[in-house]
């Protein structure tokens, strides 16, 4: 059966996933294609070091996993390991699973590589840590199933090393996401298996030993929440989706879209099926196939077309997911 996507969220959606790329340059010429701003993938991030992904195994993350512990009903045990499975969290501890309530109040433990002034994308050394608090947990409906949400907050005692210095003002737990204005300021992530994410350029991959931690107020929580989740609908079928979320019309990795530019979302899986009057673009991982009409106004379409090479959609009906506006 194909869900409809209510014309509240539809409308809403550009609002729900709007924030300021940081330290944007454009190069002239292209200021009438892409409004300053845009739709972020991720909202975790402190004084600019962006930690949305961590690994299990190696040490190509900025972010490392060393130990999770269960809370005080549990006597504070360390977990032997620690899987997602189906969008899920499970840990084992002698042969014993946990999942579930099991993991609140559980403490996490990482090694983290963050920029310093010589070294801003890091010195490939891990010499700071932090330990991450699951304050809460519970599962949202969507058009695929319930989703896993984790209300993640930051210890601010446990942080050690250069990261201590990039931590906000105050004396309280730092929360691991932004606040989403979407859903009552919520401060929650879903946690993504094997899926690395390029902020570079957009591109999605499955790559074991890496855990994306997407927070529900950026593109990669917002995706998994409308059902697209790469679990569901496979690596190339989330990376189309944050296209299409983002407006990233040439595939390169940049939106092309701010907060407040409201569109409607249909997809070949029969998750959503919302369209509105005036069609916006078909879409695949590679970006959009074809575009009609840009979802901001301060876009300039034929400019857009002209440089990126896509064509109207006249005749185009190929595409993962499709875009329109009501107005």
């Amino acid at each position: 059966m194909i869900a409809r996507l209510a014309a509240p969220l539809a409308l809403a959606l550009a609002a729900l996933l709007g924030g300021c790329d940081q330290d944007i340059a454009l190069p002239s010429g292209e200021v009438a294609l892409r409004p300053m701003g845009g739709i972020l993938y991720d909202t975790n991030s402190i004084g600019g070091f962006n930690f949305s992904e961590l690994t299990f195994v190696g040490s190509d993350r900025s972010i490392r996993h060393r130990r999770i512990c269960l809370g005080q009903k549990y006597l504070f045990r360390c977990l032997d390991k620690v899987v997602v499975v189906n969008g899920r969290l499970r840990g084992v501890i002698g042969g014993q699973i946990y999942a579930g309530d099991d993991f609140i109040d559980a403490r996490w433990e990482l090694d983290a590589d963050p920029p310093e002034p010589d070294h801003p994308e890091g010195d490939g050394v891990y010499d700071s840590s932090m330990t991450v608090v699951f304050k809460g947990r519970r599962l949202v409906p969507t058009a695929a199933g319930d989703l896993e949400l984790f209300d993640l907050q930051i210890d601010r005692e446990s942080v050690t090393g250069p990261l201590k210095a990039l931590l906000p003002d105050g004396t309280g737990p730092v929360p691991y996401c932004a606040p989403d204005p979407a859903r009552g300021d919520a401060t929650e992530a879903t946690l993504l298996a094997n899926t690395h994410i390029d902020h570079d350029d957009g591109s999605v991959v499955a790559e074991a030993g890496t855990l994306h931690l997407a927070c529900s107020g950026g593109a990669t929580g917002r995706a998994a929440l409308l059902g697209y989740h790469p679990g569901t609908i496979g690596t190339a079928g989330y990376e189309a989706a944050l296209r299409a979320l983002r407006a990233d019309y040439c595939g390169d990795g940049h939106s092309h879209a701010t907060v407040g530019d409201p569109f409607q979302i249909a997809d070949t899986w029969g998750l959503h099926a919302s369209e509105g009057p005036i069609p916006e673009a078909r879409w695949t991982d590679a970006g959009a196939l074809c575009l009609d009409a840009a979802r901001s106004p301060s876009v300039d379409a034929d400019a857009l077309r002209q440089s990126c090479g896509i064509p109207k959609c006249d005749g185009v009906s190929e595409g993962m997911l499709w875009t329109s506006r009501a107005k």
